[in-house]
């Protein structure tokens, strides 16, 4: 009888080692990362604002996530953009919901004029969808918003089927 062991990065029992392991690498990650960001680098800047806005590595804080969101965006980070309209719709990080601004960053990040037809920023199109469908920072468009959703969904299993 042939025995096979098969060997993971780390173990599926939760233990405190495997914990402490992963926060380590975390706050590794995030040390290199706001390197680059202070540098610079839009992606760092894009993940680095991620990672504090979701807690992943460091303490959980909105308001520091969004600033480098903003960041990155403003260099034209289109998946920062993204964020960064969930953020003033939702009221996540900025003193308060603004839909004006989330209507801003959603269209920045699909792009200008028909761009919306060729892009495959799900959060953005999901985004720009629900802007219109609502009229939140622009006149309320259904049939549009429909068009959007549809993109949205098209883009969506085209992401899942690696196409």
């Amino acid at each position: 009888m042939n025995l096979v062991l098969f060997m993971t990065n780390s173990c599926n029992l939760n233990c405190s080692y495997c914990f402490v392991k992963k926060e380590k690498k975390q706050k590794a990650k995030l040390a290199v990362l706001e390197k680059k960001a202070h540098r610079g680098d839009s992606m760092a800047q894009y993940e680095v604002g991620m990672m504090y806005l979701k807690g992943d590595g460091v303490a959980e804080d909105p308001r520091v996530g969004v600033d480098w969101l903003d960041a990155a965006a403003r260099q034209g980070n289109k998946n920062a953009a993204a964020e960064l309209g969930w953020c003033y719709l939702k009221g996540i990080g900025v003193p308060r919901a603004n839909g004006n601004r989330a209507f801003e960053w959603f269209s920045m990040a699909v792009g200008e004029g028909r761009a919306w037809k060729t892009s495959r920023n799900l959060k953005a199109l999901k985004g720009l969808s629900v802007c219109y469908d609502e009229g939140i920072g622009v006149e309320k468009d259904r049939r549009f918003a429909h068009e959007l959703k549809m993109k949205f969904e098209m883009a969506k299993l085209c992401a899942r089927a690696g196409v």
